[in-house]
């Protein structure tokens, strides 16, 4: 139950997609898999150039990173209107970095680590870790969205 409270918590988090429409994370339950990655501006930079490597597949996979700065100084470039099914942009930082902050806390990670929640189709976790994100394994391992896959 606890796991579901957590997952319904985060679908209600606002997100501004490339195109500028604002939405909520539930919204995008079986259009797009939410890649959150949350860290300091050179965590975010390593992981939208990671994604950015892969980044053909991963729109074909319905991937969409959303990245949640830990830093009010991060520097991270908003998503130009080409990253409309790629990238997609927080609002209401602080009401993520909550969200993320208790995760951080449930599975005693430090708050200088980053991290990443990666979500099926669905909406609920699929994968989440510290360190770099295995967005190459989610390129390849990920059904394309246009095949039945979660």
């Amino acid at each position: 139950m606890a796991r579901i409270g957590r997952e319904e918590r985060l679908g209600r988090l606002r997100l501004e997609l490339a195109g500028g429409r604002s939405v909520r994370l539930e919204d995008l339950r079986g259009f797009s898999r939410a890649v959150i990655v949350s860290g300091d501006e050179e965590y975010l930079r390593d992981a939208i150039g990671d994604a950015e490597r892969v980044r053909e597949e991963l729109v074909k996979r319905g991937v969409l990173v959303i990245p949640v700065p830990t830093t009010a100084s991060a520097d991270v470039p908003p998503p130009a209107a080409e990253d409309r099914k790629f990238r997609a942009t927080p609002l209401r930082v602080n009401e993520w970095l909550e969200w993320v902050r208790e995760q951080k806390s449930m599975a005693k990670v430090g708050d200088d680590k980053g991290v990443y929640v990666g979500l099926r189709m669905d909406g609920r976790v699929r994968s989440s870790g510290t360190g770099r994100v295995p967005f190459e394994r989610f390129s390849v391992e990920l059904p394309p969205v246009d095949s039945w896959g979660g």
